[in-house]
């Protein structure tokens, strides 16, 4: 499982450097690892226990959403100013909801 994470951050890394000025492409390499992981998640179901594979597939799923959201903010798909702050609203109310569950996971093990 860390191989594959190091080969996401990899990717997404050559993915900015090379392919800077194409955010099209940029997005189709996130959603081909994004799928990718998911497949992995839910074929090999690499966690020991049924909690942590659904909080992962929950942090899964809340990458595909943020990757979503991610498109508002290049200029060839949205210019209007007022849908890039509700964006950028939304983008902001999701993570507060993935950081108080990945918290309460935390805190209150057993979640």
């Amino acid at each position: 499982m860390p191989v594959l994470y190091f080969v996401r951050r990899a990717a997404l890394a050559a993915t900015c450097v090379l392919l800077g000025g194409s955010p099209v492409f940029q997005f189709m390499v996130l959603f081909t690892s994004q799928i990718i992981t998911v497949t992995y998640l839910g074929e090999v179901r690499p966690f020991n226990t049924r909690a942590e594979l659904r909080k992962e597939f929950f942090n899964e799923v809340y990458l595909f959403i943020m990757i979503y959201h991610l498109m508002l903010f290049t200029s060839e798909h949205t210019e209007v100013a007022k849908l890039r702050n509700y964006g950028g609203m939304s983008m902001i109310i999701f993570t507060i909801i993935v950081v108080v569950f990945n918290v309460g996971t935390i805190v209150i093990p057993g979640i």
